[in-house]
């Protein structure tokens, strides 16, 4: 057997050994899967929803139309990754931030991660919800925010999720005083289906 063909079959062998060990998921586990039912909001639909960009420069092609936030199962189901892109009018997209949720079984928490283009970093750890965030409901985030330059700020985000496919979020800051400030508000709407944008990014 040449070498190549040794490290195919090496390849190969560690493939089928990978989908033995990984474990089979009915429908019904998937669904109770504690990630499931803490962000049960976010998952509905396509999981990818969209907010004007209230700065928008419609004379301005670089400029970006929209914001939209999008998740999906990792490996395995046992993460979910994120993405917050900006939309161009011509549809064109960009990148700002990767996101990542995941289970701590010891501690019971959901632990939430985000990393920017230019290399800030958001943490937040939360009990998790053990039933799912019904309509109405305040889902809050508290996180820390560290720039690249070593700067840090705690903030907080508050999403209210309705029954017509849109939720709305309060954004806060917190001050060297510990009072809470809000700093910006957005409205977010499901898209459907067939205008998701952000599924190959």
């Amino acid at each position: 057997m040449s070498t190549l063909n040794r490290r195919l079959f090496v390849l190969v062998l560690l493939g089928a050994q990978l989908c033995m060990a990984a474990p089979a998921f009915s429908a019904d586990e998937q669904a109770a899967h504690p990630l499931a039912v803490h962000m049960n909001q976010w998952l509905v639909g396509s999981r990818e929803w969209t907010t004007p960009n209230p700065g928008h420069d419609a004379e301005n092609p670089a400029s970006f139309a929209e914001y939209r936030v999008r998740w999906d199962w990792g490996p395995f189901r046992q993460q979910l990754l994120g993405k917050l892109f900006g939309v161009r009018e011509d549809g064109s997209t960009l990148l700002f931030w990767n996101l990542y949720t995941s289970y701590n079984p010891a501690s019971d928490t959901v632990i939430f991660q985000q990393v920017g283009l230019n290399g800030a970093y958001i943490h937040g750890e939360h009990p998790r919800r053990h039933e799912p965030l019904g309509f109405g409901e305040v889902e809050r985030l508290d996180t820390l925010m560290a720039t690249p330059d070593g700067a840090s700020k705690m903030t907080r985000h508050e999403n209210t999720f309705k029954d017509d496919g849109t939720h709305h979020a309060d954004v806060y800051e917190q001050g060297a005083d510990g009072e809470w400030t809000l700093t910006s508000q957005w409205d977010w709407t499901l898209v459907p289906d067939d205008e998701v944008l952000g599924a190959g990014l």
